[in-house]
């Protein structure tokens, strides 16, 4: 029999023969030890690791999810519906191939909870087009892969002139990198940044849109962290220094504006997104992007001009170049020596099959 009971039993005995009001008083004691028994018994229990006291019903989870595509890889954020990042590698080999992308639809990716995911119907009239962040231009080596690009993981809302222009420039100057380049790492994502306010004193706020019943995030900026590896040696003490460019570019129409305009350093960005980008990198060794490349982004002109020849060398008939020279004409280029060159040699070209046809 233990000291506590005993004490107990004693308190007790004493109590009957002491009388009515003595026994009361023991009795009070009594419940003191019977306390103090219940006090030790949790003291029992904080010596449990604090990891099981404090998560017994299991542990907040993080509001990011990493996901690996055939591709391309994103962390996702669940509270923006947006990724904080899209990373991946542009080779000759990935940049061409069968893949369509009229074949592959936007779509939640079916491995996020729904409350968690944006949907294609929160983009619907909200004035913002579904911007990729690892382009579907990269992606042309298999369908999977085109169609892992149309996650709405991968999707952020992007002012329409923004991504058909000025972002859709700088993807293709990643792409260009890619013929010089054996391998170019590129990592893109949102950013939300401070402006300062007019009516407040000029404070510095953080304010952006949200759009649809999902409430996706608008990101005021968007940026690109591009890596060129100049040799792809397995040997790195062979290999020359990588080129590194860094740009944070407005999430707005943008026209003719040198991208050198909008680059930044690793460790700027970095401290904008809180993110850490290539921990394996010498950041004592590395180029400037901007100095062994230039930097150069073709122009509004030359874009359009591109996109009129593509389209016009792929005309079926005389009637459809017909079409696309009107829409040519309403953008003011009817003049345009590129554009009636491309024209030009397509007509010929689909005279030539009805000829040998016949």
């Amino acid at each position: 029999m233990g000291t506590r009971m005993q004490a107990r039993l004693a308190y007790f005995g004493v109590g009957v023969l002491a009388g009515v009001g003595a026994g009361a008083g023991y009795w009070r004691v009594y419940k003191q030890l019977e306390l103090s028994d219940s006090l030790e018994s949790r003291h029992k229990n904080t010596e449990l690791p604090l990891e099981q006291r404090v998560f017994k019903y299991g542990r907040p989870e993080s509001p990011f999810s990493s996901r690996t595509y055939t591709s391309h890889s994103v962390l996702y954020d669940h509270v923006h519906k947006v990724p904080l990042w899209s990373a991946e590698v542009i080779t000759p080999q990935g940049i061409s191939g069968p893949a369509k992308r009229g074949n592959s639809r936007f779509q939640p990716d079916p491995t996020i909870l729904t409350r968690f995911s944006s949907g294609n119907a929160d983009y619907l009239k909200s004035g913002w087009s579904r911007g990729h962040m690892t382009p579907a231009a990269d992606c042309k080596h298999c369908q999977s892969a085109m169609d892992d690009s149309h996650y709405l993981t991968n999707i952020v809302p992007q002012d329409f002139n923004n991504n058909s222009g000025y972002w859709n420039r700088l993807e293709m100057f990643c792409r260009d990198l890619a013929e010089k380049y054996p391998a170019v790492y590129v990592t893109s994502g949102p950013l939300y940044l401070p402006s300062p306010s007019l009516d407040d004193g000029g404070k510095k706020f953080v304010k952006y849109q949200v759009i649809g019943a999902g409430k996706v995030a608008v990101p005021t900026h968007l940026y690109k962290v591009i890596l060129a590896e100049t040799d792809d040696s397995s040997d790195p003490a062979s290999q020359p220094p990588p080129s590194l460019g860094v740009f944070v570019v407005p999430n707005k129409p943008l026209g003719d504006e040198e991208l050198t305009s909008f680059q930044t350093t690793l460790t700027e960005l970095e401290t904008l997104c809180g993110i850490s980008f290539h921990s394996k990198l010498d950041r004592s060794n590395v180029s400037d992007l901007c100095k062994t490349d230039k930097c150069k982004l073709m122009t509004t002109l030359e874009l359009k001009q591109f996109v009129y020849s593509l389209r016009l060398g792929r005309a079926k008939s005389e009637e459809q170049i017909g079409e696309i020279l009107d829409e040519a004409k309403k953008e003011g280029l009817e003049r345009d020596s590129v554009i009636a060159q491309s024209a030009a040699q397509q007509g010929n070209k689909l005279n030539t099959s009805a000829t040998n046809g016949s």
